[in-house]
């Protein structure tokens, strides 16, 4: 039995065998040629993930950026940059110049155009680079507001050596306003290669007059020393270098993109180009013209080195048109728009050589087939197609937003098997660590991106949008720590950016507490732009600092701002000067330490001196007592100040009136007061105030008849109660704001003082604006009420330029005061050697001595015309004013008609 089936076995098995083989050598036939994934554009994302690059062999071409200066000229960049994005244009690499650095830093820490377009008009350019180191007038207490409206002269000394600045401004509103923007960006990171984008800003190092290539650090003050003008702003300390505008030596820094091996360099070039003789008309365009000569040569070796140079065509725009940021971005777009279509071109290009191609392909045609996709990709699938075709499809296919990966298989048959992965779908998003955001806001987040492809731009795109919401709070340091996906459910984790500790370096004199007490930020709180602003707003009204920056040091375990300070003398001397018509030259000097002791007050002494007045002042001040929020101000002084006693002229016709010196006498005052008070945020206070004083009237020169001519000699030992507000934007000419002033003050016996009295007055000032800034409305209120006993040396005084228009100074005096003014001024729009002013004024008041004469018939009036010039050593007003009355029963001459009066008056008011 056996015998008889064994050969029908073996042909079995032998037949078995034979269909194996077969089989075998049919799957070697069909097995590809060449095989390999298309490279995908997401290796330096954050947020991607490594797990979809199936070959990381293979690569996309890597693009270089690069943003030369040009000052705003270079905000043309924006609409470049805007149009590349409509393109799916994004670079891998940024290196910038000046303004170019600004752009660029903030492009890589996660601006878009978009974004940096309302950034760009929203910043206040004139205001940014003032060249003054002035601190805001909003940033300063009300005390301190004054003395700095009568500075106009400030020198600086170390012991007994002045000190002269480096620059004409040291630029901190510059680094105030970087480091707010570069802090709003989604990413921040010490290593710029860890950016958004990797970037580099190139600096001109002052020291060694080399470039420097800076690729670490503060985002913020790398953008703020590539753009530093030299001479007209300080020069950035970083290490033993002073670094400056780099392109001085760079403007246009090809050769940096092409060292971090980017195979495709696009520069757009806002560069100014020399001007012509007749445009060089001030010292600042002969600086510009000499930078534009410095960079002239290397900026055309440079050209020569990229790409693609895209040059948008500024001819009638300069390197101070902020102004006209709309106008400059949409001429960058416009010229972006032509060149997207090459560089896309290019792109793809570069792409496809860099793809593999099999040894045999000459020329050949391929069948394409695709797998993995439902949809009707191309009509001319099945069509044989040169391998390039086939290639660009396998590209266009990996840029669609539902495509996780593409594989491309070549076989011997001329076969192209295009295997397209299709992306997992977020079906929910998680949010842990989150204690800000709203149940609405997570429900809008998780609404958005429902069902979107999970791909690394959609995760970008998802950390972006989260941390979008964060900024707009103001909690610029929130980030993502981790994000991971499991079934469709993405889970983000967040730090929301706690601070857990607050470093103080370079404060050699300064006590720290000095510092950190004005910020209104504890360890442990979480961080805000908010706080942030007014801690750098307050430290600049100190005047204590040269420069003040900051570092945010993250790690896994805790969070760190380090403020970084270079203190400047604090030791100086200020003078200013003040010319008018009644008082001829006036002369103040004020010597001061802003940093007693390193302990951030005050000591001055005062002097101010002309033909008619004298003051000499010791103060010792400081606004913040110790620990607490209460001020000290302790102050000794002695002057006197001339007036003018004034009566009426007899014997003129009925519609004229004039008034005449009868007098002169002289208010010699000595004395000492202590104040103690809380400041009401920065434009208010309370205060309370304690005040010694001799006062002795004594007429000096009788020129009339004066029947109320009266020597006094009094002690006054008084107690007062006053507040103030003070808002105007600044001086002189404010264009917004109020002034309000309220003083009680009472004397009595029981207290010391030789004669008992109270005195209560109050001022009132609002300047409004209408049409824009030019016109300002500016309605004035002064109230005083004095008992009758209140002594002549604290009687209110009204006439003159800045009290009563149409009036002498102080013509008028007495216990009880009424004043109301409504002025108009407005902003010529041609200056007379400086900004231009034309007020015209009317003001309407009196004087009385006692209450019951006080009588609306006896009102006084004024009108007059003010121009006025703002100068660098103050106000220049120069006017004319007419002061009259009506009579009451008099049809035929109802109006009295005082002198037409001039006046003028040069520099600060110094008391």
């Amino acid at each position: 039995m056996f015998t008889v089936r064994l050969p029908h076995i073996l042909g079995f098995l032998l037949l078995v065998t034979g269909l194996c083989d077969a089989q075998t050598s049919s799957q070697r036939a069909i097995e590809p040629l060449l095989q390999f994934d298309v490279p995908v554009r997401h290796e330096s994302r954050p947020y991607g993930n490594s797990a979809e690059l199936a070959n990381t062999a293979l690569r996309t071409p890597r693009i270089g950026l690069v943003l030369s200066g040009g000052a705003a000229r270079g905000v043309a960049q924006v609409g470049v940059l805007r149009a590349l994005e409509e393109a799916n244009i994004r670079p891998d690499f940024i290196a910038g110049t000046s303004i170019g650095s600004i752009i660029g830093g903030l492009y890589a820490g996660g601006y878009d155009a978009n974004r940096l377009q309302n950034s760009v008009n929203a910043v206040d350019w004139s205001h940014v680079l003032q060249l003054s180191d002035e601190a805001d007038r909003s940033a300063l207490v009300v005390d301190q507001k004054p003395v700095s409206d009568r500075s106009i002269l400030t020198v600086r000394f170390d012991g007994l050596l002045p000190v002269l600045p480096q620059a004409v401004s040291n630029g901190q509103r510059l680094t105030n306003m970087l480091n707010e923007l570069a802090l709003q960006g989604y990413y921040q990171s010490t290593n710029f290669d860890s950016l958004g984008i990797p970037f580099r800003a190139v600096a001109t190092d002052l020291v060694s007059g080399e470039r420097v290539i800076i690729g670490s650090g503060s985002l913020a003050e790398a953008m703020r020393s590539s753009s530093t003008i030299p001479v007209m702003y300080a020069a950035v300390p970083r290490d033993s270098m002073l670094l400056v505008d780099g392109g001085l030596v760079s403007n246009l820094p090809v050769d940096v993109a092409l060292a971090h091996g980017c195979d495709l360099v696009i520069a757009i070039n806002t560069s100014s180009p020399l001007s012509q003789r007749w445009e060089i008309r001030d010292p600042f365009e002969t600086l510009d013209q000499v930078f534009s000569v410095m960079m002239k040569d290397n900026l055309e070796r440079q050209r020569s080195l990229a790409d693609f140079v895209i040059e948008p065509i500024l001819h009638d725009y300069s390197g101070n048109d902020f102004d006209k940021a709309d106008s400059l971005i949409e001429i960058g777009y416009r010229m972006g728009k032509q060149w997207v279509q090459a560089i896309r071109d290019s792109i793809d290009a570069r792409m496809l050589r860099s793809l593999p191609r099999p040894d045999d392909d000459v020329r050949r045609l391929y069948r394409v087939q695709i797998s993995g996709l439902n949809d009707d990709v191309n009509p001319e699938i099945g069509k044989k197609q040169t391998l390039d075709d086939a290639y660009r499809l396998a590209v266009a296919l990996q840029r669609r937003e539902n495509i996780r990966r593409v594989n491309v298989a070549i076989f011997a048959d001329s076969l192209v098997l295009l295997q397209a992965d299709s992306c997992s779908r977020i079906t929910a998003v998680h949010i842990h660590g989150n204690t800000l955001l709203s149940d609405r806001d997570v429900a809008g987040i998780e609404a958005r991106w429902r069902n979107a492809c999970c791909n690394a731009d959609n995760r970008r795109g998802l950390a972006e949008y989260i941390l979008h919401d964060y900024r707009r709070m103001g909690y610029s340091l929130a980030r993502i720590d981790s994000m991971r996906m499991s079934e469709g459910d993405v889970h983000v984790h967040l730090n929301e950016g706690h601070i857990d500790r607050i470093l103080v370096h370079g404060n050699e004199k300064t006590d720290r507490v000095v510092i950190l007490r004005e910020l209104q930020l504890p360890e442990g709180e979480v961080f805000q732009i908010s706080a942030l602003r007014r801690w750098m707003a307050n430290l600049a009204s100190l005047n204590l600092f040269h420069y003040v920056t900051f570092d945010i040091e993250q790690s896994d375990r805790e969070t760190t701002l380090i403020l970084r300070v270079i203190e400047r003398p604090s030791q100086m001397l200020q003078t200013a000067i003040l010319v008018d018509d009644e008082r001829n030259a006036q002369l103040g000097v004020v010597i001061r330490d802003a940093n007693f002791f390193g302990t951030g007050t005050e000591l001055a002494a005062s002097f101010f001196s002309g033909d008619k007045n004298r003051q000499y002042v010791l103060r010792y001040s400081t606004n913040k007592l110790f620990y607490t929020p209460f001020s000290l101000s302790l102050m000794g002084y002695y002057g006197f100040k001339d007036y003018n006693n004034y009566r009426e002229v007899t014997g003129l016709p009925d519609h004229r009136f004039e008034r005449e010196v009868s007098s002169i006498y002289r208010s010699i005052k000595t004395g000492a007061l202590a104040s103690f008070g809380l400041y009401v945020q920065r434009f208010g206070s309370l205060l309370g105030t304690i005040r010694y004083e001799h006062q002795r009237l004594r007429t000096d020169q009788v020129l009339r008849t004066d029947p109320e001519m009266i020597d006094e000699e009094n002690h006054i030992v008084a107690l007062s109660l006053s507040s103030t507000i003070d808002t105007k934007d600044r001086y002189p000419y404010p264009r917004t704001g109020i002034f309000f002033t309220a003083e009680y003050t009472s004397a009595q016996t029981s207290f010391g003082s030789e004669i008992p009295f109270s005195r209560l007055f109050s001022t009132y000032e609002l300047f409004i604006p209408a049409f824009g800034q030019n016109l300002i409305v500016h309605p004035r209120f002064v109230f005083g009420y004095g008992d009758k006993t209140m002594p002549q040396g604290e009687e209110f005084r009204i006439g003159g330029l800045h009290s009563f228009i149409g009036m002498r100074e102080n013509e008028f005096n007495g216990r009880q005061i009424a004043v109301g003014s409504i002025a108009l001024r407005y902003h010529m729009p041609f200056s007379i050697l400086f900004d231009t002013y034309l007020s015209l004024r009317y003001d309407i008041g009196r004087t009385w001595k006692n209450p019951e004469l006080v009588r609306i018939e006896d009102l006084r009036h004024g009108a007059g015309l003010i121009v006025g010039l703002d100068t660098p050593i103050g106000p220049a007003d120069f006017a004319i004013g007419k002061s009259f009355y009506f009579l009451r029963n008099k049809p035929t001459n109802p109006v009295r008609w005082g002198p037409t009066n001039l006046y003028f008056s040069i520099g600060v008011e110094l008391n």
